[in-house]
């Protein structure tokens, strides 16, 4: 299938969470931003290392009206066991089948210590209250997913940086263009402050 691009319908879903509920894209439209982030498998050291990383960033994406939701071809039963191991406090839905994974394009070929095998591709995206992408990140650093979700900058090969529509509306609503490279780059960020794409 050809690559989600920015601007695109996010793909519809429906999977089950770690408690054996139903979650749909469709629950939080109009409602909420969604970091929608696929993870190879749940328990392993760098998907503990990106959820706790979440878990603990949980009041900063309320303030930015954001929800995190985790997608693995885990079953249920072991997401149910990840979350209460690590105080998760935030939605793992199982994709068993990576039906879900197919659709957005992450589930492809890997290797790992010469071995050749199918799998999760680390991915996220950003979904917008109308359901549509506003921000695709195909290269993943578990240590720093959390932060990056904050301020996903797009960075040139020569250092200059294009900044996405999420990350001006998060700056109107963070206040302060400070915290971020290149700040000459936004010195009329301000007038971006509140984009109605992501406000309405």
């Amino acid at each position: 299938m050809a690559a989600l691009k920015v601007g695109n319908a996010a793909p519809a879903f429906t999977l089950q969470d770690q408690n054996g509920k139903k979650v749909s894209l469709k629950d939080f439209k109009g409602k909420k931003n969604v970091i929608l982030y696929f993870y190879p498998k749940a328990m392993t050291p760098g998907c503990t290392v990106q959820a706790c990383g979440l878990r603990d960033s949980k009041k900063d994406l309320g303030k930015l009206s954001a929800v995190a939701l985790g997608v693995s071809p885990d079953p249920v039963a072991r997401l149910k066991k990840f979350e209460d191991k690590e105080d998760l406090n935030f939605v793992l839905l199982s994709d068993e089948d990576h039906g879900i994974a197919d659709k957005y394009g992450v589930w492809g070929l890997k290797k790992f210590m010469g071995r050749e095998f199918m799998g999760i591709i680390r991915s996220t995206f950003i979904i917008d209250k109308q359901g549509k992408l506003a921000h695709v990140m195909d290269k993943v650093k578990t240590k720093t997913h959390h932060d990056d979700v904050k301020f996903p900058a797009i960075f040139g090969s020569r250092g200059t940086a294009s900044y996405s529509p999420w990350l001006i509306w998060q700056l109107g609503q963070l206040g302060s263009a400070q915290q971020i490279p290149c700040r000459p780059l936004l010195r009329d960020w301000s007038r971006f402050k509140k984009p109605r794409r992501f406000l309405s």
